[in-house]
């Protein structure tokens, strides 16, 4: 629910790459993700480089970088206002996460 709601807004915003199909890593967010609904969006910023090197921190200071980093801050926030704004989608993504992680809710 939250990944559509948030690719939609990165699409709107010219961007239509945010999904990744393998992801390999962790977050803080984990304990956070269990008790709410959470979003962690990928974005390109093009390049090969592998994250945590200094290629890749040179590639994360272009234009490109900084302008796809922008619109994924731009398209969570509008995610975050859609929840704020419509009580049905809250619910949605809260029965949503309920539904994916069973009991533990």
């Amino acid at each position: 629910t939250l990944a559509d709601v948030f690719e939609r807004h990165f699409s709107a915003l010219g961007f239509a790459d945010s999904k990744s199909t393998a992801f390999g890593g962790s977050t803080d967010m984990g304990n956070v993700s269990h008790v709410v609904p959470s979003l962690h969006p990928m974005l390109d910023i093009a390049t090969t480089a592998k994250q945590h090197t200094r290629p890749f921190q040179a590639a994360s200071n272009t234009p490109i970088a900084h302008e796809r980093t922008l619109a994924a801050a731009k398209a969570m926030a509008l995610t975050g206002l859609d929840l704020l704004l419509n009580a049905e989608l809250l619910t949605e993504a809260k029965q949503e996460l309920k539904t994916q992680l069973g009991e533990q809710v």
